[in-house]
């Protein structure tokens, strides 16, 4: 990180969002003898990005992080709200279908 200070940045950059995906431990974790349940992946926001979105896997299960600058994204429950759908939709165009999903070839 010691070259950024040194690098002239004469215009803004082209991104808003930065997204983040971490493949998390597949199997339980415990920590001082009590079981994690879950995790919350937090990322920051650098540069001119207004949104962060960090996802975590843990145990197979999803964590999804979300971080915004509330000038640039006021309504940021509006995007979190939107994620069950948006991952629903994902998974019906996936190939890689869970167990006991109700996706059918077409």
């Amino acid at each position: 990180m010691r070259i950024l200070p040194h690098i002239s940045i004469t215009h803004s950059p082209a991104y808003n969002l930065i997204l983040s995906n971490v493949p998390g431990p597949q199997a339980q974790l415990y920590f001082l003898g009590c079981r994690m349940d879950s995790m919350f992946p937090l990322g920051p926001l650098l540069g001119n990005a207004g949104l962060n979105i960090t996802v975590m896997s843990l145990n197979g299960e999803l964590g999804v992080g979300i971080v915004s600058c509330p000038d640039l994204l006021p309504d940021l429950w509006g995007v979190a709200d939107g994620f069950p759908e948006a991952l629903k939709e994902l998974l019906e165009c996936s190939d890689d279908q869970p167990e006991g999903s109700n996706h059918q070839d077409s």
